[in-house]
């Protein structure tokens, strides 16, 4: 009896064991429940940089290479940082270098995270900059690894980017990041400036020009739908059908939104026309 009540718990005791070495070992490798994706942790490394990154209200410019403010953001792997900083110092004297998180030298007008690629422990993001009035987009990679539970940055490829042609959806946002832009030094349907804007077919720009003719006092204006400036513009969704495209956009202003038409004309998206009543 001893001898059986002994090999009983003995075999108890393994069980616990060996389920517990099993708990521990599928904690490690799974992410911690709630924690943010690859997409989300890479697209919260890019909000948080290109808001550091500027004038701030005291007036002074900040920048989080310079200030090496990057050292302690949560997203980036350890051995990273230290990457960079011995990128960074290699810079030093040269009279040049680059900002390896953007692959650039100049800060883009928007960074946009696509989509994910994840293999284990191992994820790969995709990430496009675009700069105003430029039809192409800047297209790199974001290597991440799954680090005790949480993803984090331990690569920016910027040796594998290319430049691409802006999709129907990033040519609505590009056109509308590049009028609210100036919009704000000017009125673009004054003296005809928004003419000379890029993205936009000739005959959306013709139809312009009949619409405001008709315009004997006050108006609004077409490319906004609205009679003031919002102070943002944000495409939504895209539908493509072929060469046609309808992007739906919305605004900051409460539950005002337009929608968009595109063509492919050379490979290149253009706008034909802006529907004010949402399809």
């Amino acid at each position: 009896m001893k001898t059986t009540l002994a090999l009983t718990v003995v075999a108890l005791i393994l069980v616990v064991l060996v389920g517990a070495v099993t708990l521990s070992q599928t904690t490690a490798m799974g992410p911690t429940a709630g924690a943010p994706s690859p997409i989300e942790a890479t697209q919260s490394f890019y909000d948080w940089y290109l808001d550091y990154v500027g004038y701030q209200p005291d007036g002074t410019f900040h920048n989080a290479m310079v200030d090496g403010a990057y050292r302690t953001n949560p997203d980036l792997a350890p051995e990273f940082v230290a990457q960079i900083d011995d990128l960074l110092a290699s810079f030093k004297g040269q009279g040049g270098g680059y900002d390896p998180f953007l692959c650039a030298q100049d800060i883009p007008t928007r960074v946009t995270v696509g989509g994910a690629q994840v293999n284990g422990e191992q994820a790969t993001v995709t990430v496009s900059t675009f700069w105003m009035g430029n039809l192409m987009a800047h297209r790199f990679e974001v290597a991440l690894e799954l680090r005790e539970g949480a993803w984090k940055i331990v690569d920016i490829r910027c040796g594998a980017g290319s430049h691409k042609p802006l999709d129907a959806r990033e040519t609505a946002q590009a056109f509308y990041d590049l009028y609210l832009q100036v919009a704000e030094q000017r009125n673009p349907l004054a003296n005809g400036l928004y003419r000379d804007l890029p993205f936009l077919a000739a005959e959306w720009v013709a139809q312009v020009d009949e619409i405001l003719a008709g315009f004997e006092r006050g108006g609004y204006d077409p490319f906004l739908c609205a009679q003031d400036v919002p102070s943002e513009v944000l495409a939504q969704l895209a539908t493509v059908d072929g060469d046609t495209a309808t992007v739906t956009m919305g605004t900051s202003f409460e539950g005002h939104g337009f929608t968009v038409d595109l063509r492919a004309v050379d490979g290149q998206w253009l706008v034909t026309g802006v529907n004010c009543q949402r399809k």
